[in-house]
């Protein structure tokens, strides 16, 4: 049984802030469909040869949908950024998650609303 990842946090940021910073620490080009991220916090991505993501879809400033291989099955990530004066409020939701014995996608949520709640400092 797969699972649904659902984090959504309000920043005290302009959406356009917090999409830019979707992407400036990744190697990204909307034209080319390419979101490639990695880094020891993500999950089975620690090196650059396993951060390939392909975007479906993408708004710049406002939405961000992107498949992620995970646990040997294709996900799927949707970010959408909601305006509210100031403020954005940023809804993730990461699709079809396999099940796992192992821990650290707990760790992996926990991240996600650390980093949004961090936008505001």
């Amino acid at each position: 049984m797969s699972k649904v990842l659902h984090v959504q946090q309000t920043v005290t940021a302009p959406r356009a802030r917090v999409f830019r910073s979707l992407t400036e620490n990744a190697d990204v080009s909307l034209s080319d469909d390419r979101y490639d991220f990695w880094g020891r916090f993500t999950p089975e991505a620690p090196v650059r040869e396993d951060g390939d993501h392909v975007i479906e879809h993408a708004e710049p400033g406002a939405y961000l949908r992107f498949r992620w291989h995970l646990r040997g099955n294709d996900t799927t990530v949707d970010i959408r950024l909601v305006e509210r004066g100031s403020e954005a409020v940023v809804d993730v939701r990461h699709h079809s998650i396999p099940p796992s014995g192992e821990p650290g996608m707990a760790g992996y949520a926990i991240a996600l609303h650390r980093r949004f709640r961090s936008y505001g400092t």
